[in-house]
């Protein structure tokens, strides 16, 4: 596994996120659409090799249309007492992460996913939150 992500060329498309900044979370869950959290660092080789492998598949891609998607860059974007109050808050203990938000603003705690996902693993909890009860 670990060659094959060595040689992960860097993706021409991506899904379209929406950088995190105070408040972002609330305004996501206004949407009428489930919300994708994905918190990531800069210097975090998992995440990069999520954005090539995984956040780029044409499938996710499609998918994606259909979620709020909120990117928290924890090491670079975000202030660090910001940081340090979503880190606590939603309990990451290590990037990648990505949480599903239900349409009333919960994480469903069944689809979070910690570390790195293939496409397959992604898209299966992609549909769950879709789902009008999302539960994997």
């Amino acid at each position: 596994m670990i060659a094959s992500l060595a040689c992960a060329p860097r993706p021409d498309v991506t899904l379209p996120w929406r950088a995190y900044r105070p408040g972002a979370l609330a305004a996501g869950i206004q949407h009428p659409r489930p919300v994708m959290v994905l918190f990531t660092s800069e210097e975090c080789w998992f995440c990069d090799q999520m954005e090539r492998r995984t956040l780029s598949h044409k499938d996710v891609l499609a998918l994606g249309s259909r979620f709020v998607l909120i990117k928290v860059e924890l090491a670079r974007s975000v202030a660090a007492a910001e940081g340090r109050r979503l880190v606590a808050a939603f309990g990451l203990r290590k990037t990648p992460t990505v949480v599903f938000l239900d349409r009333r603003g919960r994480e469903v705690p069944a689809l979070r996913l910690v570390g790195f996902a293939w496409p397959r693993t992604l898209l299966r909890h992609m549909r769950a939150a879709l789902r009008p009860d999302p539960r994997y």
